[in-house]
């Protein structure tokens, strides 16, 4: 880390400790920009915004603190805290059992994994509850109260004075099939409305063309207890400042701080220094002196009176490449890059002569790589990370190899980005989406995404293709991108992924989803449109159960799915299920407790079992 990153860290950390997150926010993110591989800063990025319940920002940098070190536990216990305030508890369980794994001492992860569980336990009982709950709710159209409903609100009720209305509704109430005949009467869909508990003047009309209105999305609620357990969580490490000043030190002579795992033998051999003077023998002593008082000057950062003991130090011992790599080291540090380069190749053809150990090579091939690195010259950099693994395979200088790599890589992306010629290949996947070749569209809507990867258009488009092809979870996983990390309210992504689960027969994730985009957009008629088909799906699938139909398909998925495994292997639920089949009255005590309610409620929106 640089100074000025350093120094700027230091600041967020007292504004920390002052409670004052966004400032310390401020401070960590223009540090970054000065050392945007340090991990350490995006983690206390992170920190900051959870502190300031800015979740979707705080997972943004927890993310990147996971990509530079995912070995790190911490990197995905900063994602986990994210994910579980934005309630994706899936997520956040894997991000958990991830660290754990890298630290398994680490009680605090187990004890937020355990909540995290118990949190995503509790939201699927009150979806399968709140799918019950709708089932239930549509039985009112088949009874009698339906009229006092209708009656009771003045839109509705105006049209009891329709003889055609009155006949509609006593149609549906003798065939339930009819309802399908009627789904697009826009008084039924006001009946429906009702039923659901909405006001039916604020369905959406179809000539409307206002503005959608935005709801403000609701933050999490935090105890002060809970917010104290965050902040003890997120606190900025000074172990982790050491470590981090430790890494600004020269690598200089690595053997010497690892004496305890290996033993270097030096051989010394008699050289002439000159032929005109007489033989003299090489001082290592003297040199290794003049060696030390320079890197003590190199780490006070004054480089050009180290340069002058490393020049001592090879007088007295000419052969010892490293003084050659220290030196060049004092002249990059100077901005002086190809006076560094020249040392360097000096060093190793020295080194080849004089049959220098391979390590040492691989040193002087590692310190030009890391001139070229900074000189932002990465493929040049590249080359030399690999010649210094061929001369000597070490973990640092690959992971130095992989990380420039990696730097590569998304510099090239940057650089690839032009939103024009992204709009150009857009249409290009628009021409071929409406003759039907699908596959070329995905190949102009990728094209796109590389060109423009902030516009959800593209991938929302590129999802439509990937649904008529069928591929199913590519359109999924699309949709989530958009909402997690572009636009977490851009309806279209809902509305797509409502159809998703249309197709895939998981009606409860469909009218949720449908709702959501309702509460954004309240006027969106795709998202009105899809809710009243999902209506109609539930209601088709209570006619054929009430008919003795068996969807072989859907059973064979619901089979499939883990949780519907769990509840019929467990021997009490089973007991319970008999219980239930042989004594009406037994059925009743059962379904007041709403954990088996939630069970059976289940159950049968899986088909696997039918009352």
């Amino acid at each position: 880390m640089n100074e000025k990153a350093e120094q700027l860290k230091k600041e967020g950390t007292d504004f920390w400790r002052k409670k004052d997150y966004q400032k310390a926010a401020e401070k960590f993110e223009e540090a970054i920009k000065f050392a945007p591989d340090n991990h350490v800063l995006y983690s206390n990025t992170s920190g900051a915004y959870v502190a300031l319940k800015n979740y979707e920002k705080a997972l943004e940098f927890a993310e990147k603190c996971v990509e530079i070190k995912p070995d790190w536990f911490k990197s995905h216990s900063r994602k986990a805290t994210a994910l579980y305030y934005l309630h994706r508890y899936s997520k956040a369980t894997k991000s958990y059992e991830k660290g754990i794994e890298l630290a398994p001492e680490n009680k605090q992860m187990k004890i937020d994994l355990e909540k995290c569980k118990n949190a995503m336990m509790k939201q699927q009982q009150q979806g399968q509850q709140q799918m019950f709950q709708m089932q239930q709710m549509f039985q009112v159209l088949y009874t009698e109260k339906i009229w006092d409903l209708i009656k009771g609100n003045k839109k509705t009720a105006s049209y009891m004075e329709d003889k055609t209305f009155v006949e509609m509704i006593k149609h549906i109430q003798k065939d339930q099939n009819a309802m399908q005949q009627y789904i697009t009467d826009p008084r039924l869909m006001d009946v429906i409305s009702l039923i659901m508990g909405i006001d039916p003047n604020m369905r959406p009309q179809p000539e409307t063309q206002e503005e959608p209105k935005t709801k403000t999305e609701e933050k999490p609620k935090e105890t002060e207890k809970e917010k104290e357990k965050i902040e003890e969580k997120i606190v900025v490490e000074e172990k982790e400042e050491k470590e981090e000043k430790e890494e600004k030190k020269m690598d200089i002579e690595k053997q010497e701080e690892q004496k305890e795992t290996k033993t270097e033998k030096i051989v010394e051999e008699e050289v002439e220094k000159d032929t005109e003077n007489k033989e003299n023998k090489i001082d290592v002593n003297k040199s290794n002196d003049l060696k030390s008082q320079g890197n003590k000057l190199f780490s006070k950062k004054k480089f050009n009176e180290a340069i002058e003991f490393y020049e001592k130090a090879i007088e007295c011992n000419p052969n010892n490449i490293l003084l050659y790599n220290n030196k060049a080291a004092a002249y990059i540090e100077m901005g002086e890059f190809e006076t560094a380069y020249k040392l360097c190749e000096q060093a190793i053809e020295i080194g080849r002569n004089t049959r220098a150990t391979y390590e040492d090579v691989a040193k002087v091939y590692c310190r030009m790589g890391n001139g070229y690195k900074r000189q932002e010259k990465l493929e040049k950099s590249i080359e030399m990370y690999k010649k210094a693994l061929t001369e000597h395979r070490s973990a640092s200088i690959l992971k130095l190899l992989r990380s420039t790599e990696k730097e590569k890589e998304e510099k090239d992306r940057l650089l690839y980005i032009d939103p024009e010629k992204a709009v150009e290949a857009k249409n290009e996947g628009n021409k071929h989406f409406k003759k039907n070749d699908f596959p070329e569209a995905i190949k102009f809507y990728t094209e796109a995404i590389k060109r423009d990867p902030k516009n959800p258009i593209y991938y929302s488009n590129r999802a439509a293709a990937y649904t008529k092809l069928g591929s199913i979870p590519q359109a999924e996983k699309d949709c989530d991108y958009i909402l997690e990390h572009l636009d977490p309210k851009f309806v279209k992504a809902f509305t797509r992924k409502g159809f998703l689960f249309l197709l895939t027969k998981q009606y409860n994730k469909a009218m949720k989803i449908y709702q959501e985009a309702l509460e954004i957009d309240p006027k969106n008629k795709e998202a009105s449109n899809g809710l009243t088909k999902t209506i109609r799906a539930i209601q088709l699938e209570q006619q054929k159960t009430q008919n003795g139909e068996v969807d072989e398909e859907k059973i064979k998925r619901a089979m499939s799915d883990p949780e519907i495994r769990q509840i019929l292997s467990d021997p009490l639920f089973r007991k319970i299920l008999d219980d239930i089949n042989n004594d009406p009255r037994a059925r009743e005590k059962h379904l007041q407790d709403p954990l088996v309610r939630d069970k059976i409620s289940k159950l049968m929106q899986a088909g696997v079992i039918k009352y």
